[in-house]
């Protein structure tokens, strides 16, 4: 499974998303209804999930899933 897959599941499980839907890399965590709340529980898990620690500073600015999977796949080494 590659790691657009995994955050997406992550997703889906942690914020109560059906299994169908699916989820681009453009898409704005605005248009999957997510707070940021939602999204630093939804990071929380990610990095739980990878064992990997992501900085908030690396954070600052990203507003799509596709920029969040790039920084986990950068930290993740793939």
């Amino acid at each position: 499974m590659d790691t657009f897959d995994i955050i997406c599941d992550i997703i889906r499980e942690n914020m109560g998303f059906d299994e169908d839907v699916d989820f681009t890399e453009e898409m704005t965590f605005g248009e999957m209804e997510l707070d940021s709340l939602d999204v630093v529980e939804c990071i929380m898990q990610i990095e739980d999930t990878l064992d990997i620690r992501i900085e908030d500073a690396e954070l600052q600015g990203i507003s799509t899933l596709g920029e969040l999977v790039e920084i986990v796949r950068v930290k993740n080494g793939k």
